[in-house]
């Protein structure tokens, strides 16, 4: 049987999961510890946030970039568009919501 390999994003994806899960977790096990010592276990977690949030925007504009400068059929180079759309507009709303901001006011 042939074992996956997970390629450098799927392995910082994972990292990434892993540490919004292990937060919420220690977060939520007792409310007690919600002081200044935990901040910087929140802020490491923010920083992971909004890496992924730029970071991906910035991969799908590397997409749209390689799509539009090969020879590919108009299918994907709409769908390229579609992918760059959607990720300003997960961008935006991060903005929005002040998603991309550090700070611990819990």
């Amino acid at each position: 049987m042939a074992q996956a390999v997970l390629s450098f994003n799927e392995q910082v994806e994972r990292i990434g999961e892993v540490a919004v899960v292990i937060t919420i977790g220690a977060m939520l096990s007792d409310f007690n510890d919600l002081s200044t010592g935990f901040d910087p276990i929140l802020y490491f977690t923010q920083a992971l946030g909004i890496i992924g949030f730029i970071g991906g925007f910035i991969l799908i504009l590397q997409n749209l970039n390689a799509v539009w400068a090969g020879q590919r059929r108009w299918p994907a180079r709409i769908w390229s568009i579609v992918l760059a759309l959607s990720a300003f507009f997960v961008l935006w709303v991060a903005f929005v919501f002040n998603l991309i901001r550090m700070g611990a006011n819990y």
